[in-house]
Formats: C-alpha cells, structure tokens, sequence
C-alpha cells in the first residue's frame, strides 16, 4: 500500500520552463522514492526500470530513449527505441504517469530541472563534507 500512495502531486499540472525544482524538493521526493516500496516493473526491461529508478532516487540522466518517455516526446522516443522497448512503449508510459511525479516528467525542462537539482543537491553534500 506505501508504493501505491506515495507520491501527491496533481497529474493535471505540468512543468513549464519557468517552473522550478529546488534542492529541498529534489531531496525529500527522492527520500521518499527510495524509501518506499518499489514500484512493479516487471512489465518491461529492468535496464529501462534500473534507469528510472536512478533517475528519480539520484537525478542520474537515463539514456535517450528513457529520457524521452519521461519528457513524454512520444515520437523521440520511438525514433530511438529497438523493436523490443516498442513493444514495452505504453507499458512504460503507464509506468511513469502512475509511479513518477509530474515535478520529475512531462518535458524536456522538467526532465532537465529534475537532473540540475540533484546536481546541486550532490554539490551541496559534497562542499558540506
């Protein structure tokens, strides 16, 4: 049940680009992606969840194909999936418009803010030690 409502944020909204992700936002959504239950993935590539999993636990930037989907540039991301990751195309889709908050996908300035304020926060951690 903790998997299931762990996120609280509205799917109606999405990022522009004047929108902003700041330190404290990053760490406490991926605080909370980490500690709770993992979300089901069985239903497509581990590498695809692997890579969504870093990305919203660590700000790591998934690969072109993934980074897309989670832009949900629908068309790049078929123009850069193999035949298998089409088959898994709208599983994955799914995935993310149920698991992954709309602060962290949407557009490609979303994704990129999502990327920047984990930048930021690792660079805080790091000038604090």
């Amino acid at each position: 049940m903790a998997g299931q409502a762990r996120f609280f944020f509205t799917w109606g909204q999405r990022m522009t680009d004047n929108d902003n992700i700041n330190v404290s936002t990053f760490r406490r959504i991926s605080k909370a992606w980490r500690e709770a239950e993992p979300p089901d993935g069985s239903h497509f590539s581990n590498t695809v969840y692997a890579a969504i999993n870093r990305y919203m636990a660590e700000g790591v930037a998934p690969g072109g194909f993934t980074k897309a989907c989670l832009a949900n540039d629908l068309r790049n991301a078929v123009s850069r999936a193999d035949e298998r990751r089409r088959e898994e195309l709208v599983q994955i889709v799914r995935f993310i418009g149920a698991h992954v908050p709309v602060v962290a996908c949407g557009s490609w300035g979303a994704v990129s803010k999502w990327c920047q304020a984990a930048t930021a926060s690792h660079d805080e951690d790091a000038g604090a030690q």
